[in-house]
């Protein structure tokens, strides 16, 4: 598997690690390939902390010429919500319907727009 582009909520902090965790209980190690020939797809523990965020642990997955879009940064930056939970922002953007509303829509227009934008200009 080597996509070009990969949209997840919380990549960082959730989804890359789960993916690492995985791979280290089969004990199979990161994919060698990447989009870009003869540079591998490498693993970045990122350790951090200070007194308003507190401590952060991330895992990132280095994908030379691929794209990583990370909604949760965006919906963090965008909007103030009481919580940053994947079900609070989707009941947020989802409401009590079945339907996305257009807050929802108009957000993955934007995601796919730039999407788009960032694949035509490599």
């Amino acid at each position: 598997i080597n996509p070009d582009v990969i949209i997840g909520y919380n990549i960082f902090m959730f989804d890359f690690k789960y993916i690492d965790t995985r791979l280290r209980r089969k004990l199979i190690n990161l994919p060698s390939s990447s989009r870009v020939q003869g540079i591998g797809i490498e693993r970045i523990d990122i350790n951090w902390s200070s007194s308003a965020y507190g401590f952060n642990d991330y895992v990132v997955i280095d994908l030379p010429g691929g794209t990583v879009i990370v909604v949760y940064q965006y919906v963090t930056k965008e909007y103030k919500l009481q919580s940053y939970s994947l079900s609070s922002v989707s009941e947020k953007f989802k409401g009590n319907k079945n339907e996305f509303n257009e807050e929802w829509l108009s957000y993955v227009e934007e995601i796919y727009d730039a999407t788009n934008y960032i694949r035509h200009t490599l």
